[in-house]
């Protein structure tokens, strides 16, 4: 079986929502800007307020022990591994009631990590999105079901408003 480490460095596949122009070694956010926060921003307003979304940070490391638990996989090889953190998110989203495609988000996790070169650089997650700040319908989210289905598929994370890359 495959440990944490290979994990976090299998790629995901094409198409999935990481920002396919977004270089994480190049990204010089100060890092107050990109800290979740509990309550609800203000609603965007291009060049004003940033875009936020509301929801639970899936890290790669809660990927990799979600899988363990609920026997997705194999993790045996990079694709393996790849395969099965798609099949995760995509578990979580769909039995949480939250089907539209917008529901998964790349974010800041508010946290750092080194990267290839050991730089510090922003930590970013999935997360799975119940609400965002464009407009206050949906800064308001879903009703209290769907977000306690959701709750109950990821345990003791913590819904936070968090910041999108870019």
């Amino acid at each position: 079986m495959s440990d944490l480490t290979s994990f976090l460095a299998s790629p995901l596949p094409d198409g999935f929502p990481i920002p396919p122009t977004f270089d994480p070694s190049a990204d010089d956010t100060p890092m107050a800007e990109i800290q979740p926060i509990i309550t609800a921003p203000p609603l965007y307003n291009p060049g004003r307020v940033r875009m936020r979304v509301f929801g639970f940070a899936l890290t790669d490391a809660f990927l990799y022990d979600y899988c363990l638990t609920n026997k997705i996989g194999p993790l045996d090889t990079r694709n393996d591994i790849s395969n099965a953190r798609v099949e995760a998110v995509t578990t979580i989203r769909n039995k949480s009631g939250l089907r539209y495609a917008s529901a998964i988000k790349t974010v800041y996790t508010g946290k750092l990590q080194n990267n290839h070169k050991g730089v510090p650089v922003p930590e970013y997650a999935l997360c799975l999105v119940v609400a965002n700040n464009k407009t206050e319908k949906m800064r308001q989210g879903p009703s209290e079901e769907v977000i306690r289905r959701a709750k109950s598929m990821v345990g003791d994370l913590t819904p936070m408003w968090y910041r999108m890359p870019g």
